[in-house]
């Protein structure tokens, strides 16, 4: 399946290469017409996710994702996250990326069919659930997370996690990631020569590429506790905080941290109490 894949993402690729910003006349790769669109569940930046029908117009286990024509960098995103796919569901990595099912042109509109996941489908619904958590869960999720990043940079995918809605959770409870469409693609041309292509995308960041996913982690977790999500404050209780991020922080900016190393230092990351003014 992933050879057919890699030769079907060949020819996308000349045709870019050759026909600048064209979404036409991709031929036998138009999706199949077994797949029929669902209602909307998510809406982002530069694409729609929906479910997906069959012809009896029941939901299937699946979701595709249209990357808006024309809209940004909403090209540069679709092959990004392709070549992300491919590489991670190649690795057999289960459970840190959605699976890859198809890919073509929906009536003229690029798309990826993937299977369905349990998403946050925006930025609330994670805060909520987050929220939900208890401290030490809290803890265990972020771990789970930089496990999930060292995992997929091992395999040479370098995610930059930008918000909460962008992650999912899996039945087995490791945190995967939904969107890689602002990955990097690290030497994708030495296991895939014939998409030699994708490794020009972020040429000037490839130097950066082992910390950036480290960055967006460390600003991922501030971002939590700028919302006072690093805090739980039980009636009756020792207020707790999640502790160990300053130093990681600390240690980052002093030596950056590779994000492949990004789970043995998050191990560092505690529950503690919070000291009481007058106790």
């Amino acid at each position: 399946m992933i050879d057919t894949m890699l030769g079907r993402v060949d020819h996308l690729l000349h045709r870019r290469a050759s026909i600048p910003n064209s979404l036409k006349d991709f031929g036998p790769y138009q999706l199949s017409t077994e797949w029929s669109l669902g209602s909307e569940i998510a809406h982002g930046g530069v694409a729609t996710v929906h479910n997906v029908t069959n012809r009896r117009g029941s939901l299937s286990p699946y979701i595709i994702k249209l990357f808006t024509p024309n809209r940004g960098s909403a090209e540069t995103e679709f092959l990004t996250h392709l070549a992300a796919l491919i590489k991670l569901n190649d690795s057999g990595f289960i459970g840190i990326a959605p699976k890859l099912v198809d890919y073509g042109i929906y009536k003229s509109t690029e798309a990826i069919i993937e299977s369905h996941v349990d998403a946050f489908h925006s930025e609330d619904e994670f805060l909520t659930y987050f929220k939900s958590l208890s401290i030490e869960l809290r803890v265990n999720f972020l771990k789970e997370l930089a496990t999930t990043m060292s995992r997929a940079a091992l395999n040479g995918v370098y995610p930059l996690i930008t918000k909460g809605s962008n992650l999912f959770l899996p039945k087995h409870g490791r945190v995967g990631i939904l969107d890689y469409g602002k990955a990097y693609i690290s030497n994708f041309s030495d296991d895939h020569p014939q998409l030699k292509y994708v490794d020009s995308l972020y040429p000037e960041k490839h130097d950066k590429r082992h910390f950036t996913g480290t960055d967006s982690f460390i600003e991922f977790f501030h971002s939590l506790e700028y919302k006072g999500l690093d805090i739980i404050n039980d009636v009756g209780k020792p207020h707790q905080r999640i502790a160990g991020m300053r130093a990681l922080s600390r240690r980052h900016k002093e030596k950056p941290i590779k994000v492949d190393d990004l789970y043995r230092e998050v191990s560092v990351l505690h529950v503690e109490d919070i000291k009481q003014s007058g106790t």
